[in-house]
């Protein structure tokens, strides 16, 4: 008899414990905020602030994605040319890429650096750090398929030194 009593005061405890915490991810929800950021006013101030920087962005279409950093992308054109900026948690602007062909132009640190670990890897997409506010951060990002054709991605510095790996989803 003991037994059953302490299998059910077990099985009641996991059910109150469940339901305790989806209560709290549907009060989450309901005012907006993940991990005490409200996403709504984040993304508000991130397109106010990127419409500031692009003046010529207000009119055009841009794709927000919540990268696996934490961090809030836009994906957005000016003119003929593809940007992508970041922002952080709170919507304060950390740095922008501007999309670049990779062919003969590239520098040879970065081509060499590139090869060195990834060479039978064809690159996706190729983006050069354009502006940051850690004013003496430079460098790129890369989009290239692996062995298992899943999307992967990384940073490099100028000298074709590898930074940072799979930081970011694929832009739209």
């Amino acid at each position: 008899m003991k037994k059953i009593f302490v299998l059910v005061l077990a099985c009641f405890l996991v059910v109150w414990t469940g339901h305790s915490i989806s209560a709290q991810d549907a009060h989450k929800q309901k005012d907006g905020k993940k991990n005490g950021v409200n996403e709504k006013e984040m993304r508000k101030k991130a397109q106010a602030d990127l419409e500031q920087r692009f003046p010529g962005v207000k009119d055009q279409p841009v794709t927000w994605d919540h990268s696996k950093s934490g961090a809030n992308t836009a994906y957005f054109l000016v003119g003929d040319k593809e940007y992508m900026a970041e922002y952080d948690r709170n919507g304060t602007w950390s740095k922008t890429y501007e999309k670049k062909e990779w062919n003969g132009n590239v520098p040879a640190t970065v081509r060499d650096g590139y090869n060195k670990k990834f060479k039978d890897r064809e690159v996706k997409s190729y983006w050069e750090l354009s502006e940051s506010k850690d004013k003496g951060q430079n460098g790129y990002l890369f989009y290239y398929n692996d062995e298992g054709n899943n999307v992967r991605n990384f940073e490099m510095d100028r000298e074709g030194n590898l930074t940072s790996e799979d930081q970011y989803n694929y832009p739209h």
